[in-house]
C-alpha cells in the first residue's frame, strides 16, 4: 500500500513480507528507509494517509484496532478508539482527508476526526434524521455541495440519496430491492454470553417477522474467513430470506473471528473445530436455555469455513442438529496444504502452519471428513467445481467417507461455479434447494 502527500508524491510503502511481518518505508528524496519493522504477534501500525501533522494510521497494538496520528519519528497521538470493537472502515474526502471512522460493535458507532468537515456535518444531519439505520455515504462531488448516501437497517434494504449539502435538501431517492418491505423482514438481535471457559462472545439472533420468539425452528449460520471477518448489524438477503420462512437465525461471532481486536481474532489460531467450535454450540445451547430455540429442531449451515464449521457441528454434537449444509467447504484440514490457491505461496503456507498447526494427526482429528461416522444429522453439500479457494475434492472426498459409513448424504456440484454460485440459474436453484432441505429437516415434530 502506497501513501501519498498532498501533491500526490510517494512518502510511505506498506506490506507483508512471507513471514507476515508488516513493514513501511519512508522516502526521503531518492532514498528509502525502513521506519517500522512489526512481527504479526506484535500488532501493527498501518499508515493510511498523510495529513498536515504527520500520518494518520490504524493501529492494533492494543486491544482494538485505534486510529493515531503518527509521525516516523516514533510519537504516537490517539485520536480514536473503541473498548470492544476494531475500527472497520474508514472515509476520506476527494482530497485524502479523512471525515469518518466507523466501530463495529453491536450497531455501528461513528467517529468525526474533524466534526466541522462538510460530510461530516452532512453524514451527522443524516443520522439524526434517520436515527435507526446505518448511513454511509458513498460518494460526492469534488467539492462536495452533492454526495450520494446509503441509509440502510436490517429491516431496510437500503435507500440511495442524492443530497445537496448547502441546501440540506434530498435531491433524488432510489430504493434498493424495493420488491421488500419491513414487515416481511425480522428483527436482527445483538446477543452477548460467557462460553464455557469464560470467554465473552457475541453475535446476532434475528427472529421470523409475526412470530412469538419461542421454540422457533433454528438454522445456525457460521460465518466464512474466519479470521478477520465477522458478522455485523445490518441487512443481510441471505439471512433475511430463512427468517421469512420462518426460522430464527444464528450468527455467533466466535473466538477467531475478525473485528474485536488482535488477541480475540488470535485465540482462534489452532482452535479450528475445537473452542471455535465450542463457541458456536454454547450460544445454540443459550438459545435453547433462552427458549427462542426448539431443541428438536435445529439444523447448521454455511459456507466456506462456515461449512467446515457446519460438518464440524454434527461431529462433535451429533445429538445436537438435524441436519447441517455445507457450501464450498473445506472438510479436510490436510488438503489444505495441499491444494488450492492459498497453499500456492510460501505466505500461504505460514497462514496455514499459523492458523491450523502443522501435526497430522491432529489435523485428522479436526477434519469432518475422517469423522464422518461420528454425523448421525442428514448431511447436504453445494460445491463448484472450478472452486480454486476450496477444491472439490473437499466436497467428493466428504460425501464418500459419509457414504461409506451409511449416513445421509447429497452433493449437488456445479461444472462452471467456483468459490461460491454466480450465476443466476444456479444461484435460484441452489435456494430453492437448500429451502426445501430445511423444510424437510425442521419440520414440526409430533
Amino acid at each position: 500500500t502506497f501513501v501519498t502527500n498532498r501533491n500526490h508524491e510517494i512518502e510511505l510503502v506498506y506490506g507483508e513480507d512471507v513471514e507476515g511481518r508488516r513493514q513501511t518505508y519512508q522516502k526521503t528524496g531518492d532514498k528509502w528507509s525502513l521506519v517500522l519493522d512489526q512481527a504479526d504477534e506484535a500488532g501493527s501500525t498501518m499508515p493510511v494517509v498523510a495529513t498536515e501533522d504527520g500520518y494518520l494510521v490504524l493501529d492494533n497494538q492494543g486491544k482494538t484496532a485505534s486510529a493515531h496520528l503518527w509521525s516516523p519519528d516514533g510519537s504516537m497521538k490517539l485520536l480514536y478508539s473503541h473498548p470492544e470493537a476494531d475500527i472497520s472502515e474508514g472515509y476520506y474526502d476527494p482530497e485524502g482527508r479523512a471525515w469518518l471512522f466507523v466501530a463495529d460493535s453491536h450497531f455501528p458507532e461513528y467517529f468525526y476526526p474533524d466534526p466541522e468537515h462538510p460530510l461530516a456535518l452532512a453524514h451527522r444531519k443524516l443520522t439524526a434524521k434517520y436515527p435507526n439505520d446505518d448511513v454511509t455515504i458513498t460518494s460526492s462531488t469534488d467539492d462536495m455541495s452533492l454526495i450520494v448516501a446509503f441509509v440502510s437497517s436490517p429491516k431496510n434494504p437500503g435507500v440511495f440519496y442524492l443530497v445537496d449539502t448547502g441546501k440540506s435538501a434530498i435531491v433524488r431517492s432510489l430504493r434498493s430491492r424495493p420488491w421488500l418491505t419491513a414487515d416481511m423482514l425480522g428483527d436482527m438481535v445483538p446477543i452477548e454470553l460467557k462460553v464455557r471457559d469464560g470467554m465473552k462472545i457475541g453475535g446476532y439472533l434475528t427472529l421470523p417477522p409475526n412470530r412469538e420468539a419461542k421454540s422457533l425452528p433454528l438454522i445456525v449460520v457460521p460465518h466464512g474467513g474466519p479470521h478477520g471477518i465477522w458478522d455485523y448489524f445490518g441487512f443481510d438477503p441471505q439471512i433475511q430470506l430463512l427468517a421469512n420462512r420462518g426460522y430464527a437465525v444464528l450468527q455467533v461471532n466466535f473466538r477467531g473471528s475478525g473485528g474485536r481486536g488482535r488477541e480475540f481474532e488470535a485465540a482462534g489460531y489452532g482452535r479450528w473445530g475445537t473452542e471455535m467450535q465450542d463457541d458456536i454450540t454454547d450460544a445454540v445451547k443459550w438459545t435453547i436455555a433462552d427458549g427462542v430455540a426448539d431443541p428438536r429442531r435445529i439444523c447448521i449451515f454455511g459456507a466456506s469455513y462456515g461449512g467446515y464449521a457446519a460438518l464440524m457441528g454434527v461431529v462433535r454434537d451429533p445429538d445436537l442438529y438435524r441436519c447441517a449444509v455445507g457450501y464450498v467447504g473445506v472438510y479436510d484440514l490436510k488438503l489444505m496444504f495441499e491444494r488450492g490457491d492459498i497453499q500456492e505461496a510460501e505466505k500461504g503456507i505460514n497462514y496455514w502452519k499459523l492458523v491450523l498447526g502443522t501435526d497430522e494427526a491432529e489435523l485428522r482429528r479436526r477434519s469432518p471428513v475422517y469423522n464422518a461416522d461420528k454425523i448421525q444429522a442428514a448431511v447436504l453439500l453445494f460445491h463448484g467445481k472450478l472452486d480454486e479457494r476450496a477444491p472439490i475434492e473437499h466436497a467428493t472426498r466428504m460425501a464418500a467417507a459419509l457414504k461409506k459409513a451409511n449416513k445421509r448424504v447429497e452433493l449437488i456440484t456445479e461444472r462452471r461455479e467456483g468459490h461460491g454460485f454466480g450465476e443466476e440459474g444456479n444461484r435460484t436453484e441452489f435456494y430453492e434447494r437448500l429451502l426445501a432441505f430445511f423444510g424437510t429437516h425442521l419440520a414440526p415434530v409430533h
